[in-house]
């Protein structure tokens, strides 16, 4: 046996040494890439995908993010799908050992009575007992395997960014509900205080017509902005707890037993987030990098079908025990063994091989044009993200003057009523004004948290300002 296989690895020999890789090794299709930003810094950040949420100095939302990072399940089927394709790589390589398996089998069996084989007249009938042990291996010699596990690593490198790009999602997703809900209970502070104003003008207006010094107009005026106060107030309340539902969702929460706590307090100043070189930007985006994986997969399947053109060959051996009585089946008189290449040469498929290899090319390059869309949205992300951080932030500088103007005018109303000169109504007025602009730049500082949050989820992740 030995002799056997020094002859059939000496015959192979030429061949084995001979063995290519067919297909291009991948590079990464070029992108047009700009020069800078027209809006913002273009300060150098390294990728840090986790903790971006903790520059906004808010114990409630770091609790958030946890409780999602824990129980999300939309991570957890992400994270599975690592998993997954992680087992589909091993599956891949293991094409390129050997397959051993051990196949004993027993057969009783009884020739035909109108055959030849028959002992005395009579039918042959006879048992045959095998225990061998079969060893087969199929050759790379065109570097098929090869390239389907570059493809399934690909296909594994782009699981695991697919999976950050969920968590991208799901806490950026959070964060924006989570900054929407504190502006809406900065609104509903202000209606609430607009609600005490407008029942004292309600009473007032009551006793100024009880007086006679007040008409009935002026107390059906300030009934109806009451009751249409009093409907936005409680519209206000519907939109936070339908954020609230949300958010629970996101932390893989029932909605009926989850509670964020009202909290009115203004919202802080947005962290400032340097935005980066654009060419940094493909490869802190995980759709991005995702995209060329894919791109790296298809291009890697391109030569896996070209190598169906051509010939494989495959050794086969096994060794064992046959015999026809079990009491001999063990012994040295039983054994057997065969060993054999065999190949196959394809000629003729009905064009099978050739449509597969112009498939495998079309979705390289439906690939390739996906991974150059991808970066173009990157690019449109992060200059509309810049705009809105610089539109939000100059919009809260001007509410913010116009709130301390409409302040200073109530306080003028107020005490040209303390000494006669005005009527009560004109300061009602004019503190209405001033808890509008109230109201007004409570939106403004969830949309300057927003604005914030949309580069973040553009650039990629997290950032560091060292």
């Amino acid at each position: 046996m030995k002799r056997l296989c020094l002859g059939c690895t000496a015959m192979l020999l030429p061949v084995l040494t001979a063995c290519t890789t067919l297909g291009s090794d991948f590079a990464a299709p070029s992108v047009e890439v700009p020069a800078a930003w027209r809006q913002g810094d273009t300060i150098n950040v390294d990728l840090n995908l986790s903790g971006w949420w903790q520059a906004f100095g808010d114990e409630t939302l770091n609790g958030l993010q946890v409780r999602a990072r824990a129980a999300n399940f939309d991570l957890k089927a992400a994270i599975a799908r690592v998993d997954e394709v992680r087992a589909q790589v091993n599956v891949a390589g293991a094409d390129r050992y050997p397959a051993i398996n051990a196949v004993p089998s027993a057969e009783r069996s009884r020739t035909s009575a109108n055959s030849a084989q028959l002992i005395a007249g009579r039918p042959l009938v006879r048992d045959r007992l095998r225990a061998p042990v079969e060893l087969s291996v199929t050759l790379d010699l065109w570097g098929a395997t090869k390239r389907q596990i570059e493809a399934s690593l690909a296909q594994l490198d782009g699981a695991t960014v697919a999976r950050e790009a969920v968590w991208l999602t799901i806490s950026t997703d959070l964060a924006e509900n989570y900054f929407k809900l504190r502006a809406l209970d900065l609104e509903i502070a202000v209606l609430e205080r607009t609600l005490a104003l407008n029942d004292e003008a309600l009473t007032v207006s009551g006793l100024r017509l009880r007086e006679g010094i007040g008409t009935l107009v002026d107390l059906t005026r300030v009934q109806t902005e009451l009751a249409n106060i009093e409907a936005e107030l409680i519209d206000t309340r519907r939109r936070r707890a339908l954020l609230e539902s949300a958010i629970a969702v996101l932390c893989g929460e029932p909605a009926s037993l989850f509670r964020i706590a009202y909290d009115p307090r203004p919202l802080s100043e947005p962290p400032r987030i340097p935005a980066g070189l654009p060419s940094e930007l493909l490869l802190r985006r995980p759709d991005v990098a995702e995209a060329e994986y894919t791109a790296a997969r298809r291009s890697a399947e391109i030569g896996a079908a070209k190598a169906a053109f051509l010939p494989s060959v495959k050794l086969t051996g096994s060794a064992g025990f046959e015999s026809i009585e079990l009491k001999d089946l063990l012994t040295w008189g039983s054994r057997a063994w065969a060993f054999g290449p065999s190949v196959t040469l394809p000629l003729f498929s009905g064009g099978r091989n050739q449509a597969n290899l112009r498939a495998a090319e079309a979705r390289y390059e439906q690939a390739v044009a996906a991974y150059r869309q991808s970066a173009i949205d990157a690019f449109r992300d992060v200059e509309n993200a810049l705009v809105g951080i610089r539109e939000h932030g100059e919009r809260y500088v001007m509410l913010e003057r116009a709130q301390a103007s409409a302040l200073t005018t109530a306080r003028h109303f107020e005490l040209r009523v303390k000494a006669g000169r005005s009527g009560f109504l004109d300061a009602l007025e004019a503190y209405r004004s001033w808890l509008q602009a109230e109201r007004a730049m409570a939106d403004a500082a969830g949309q300057r948290q927003l604005a914030a949050l949309q580069l973040i989820k553009a650039l990629g992740g997290g950032w560091d300002s060292q």
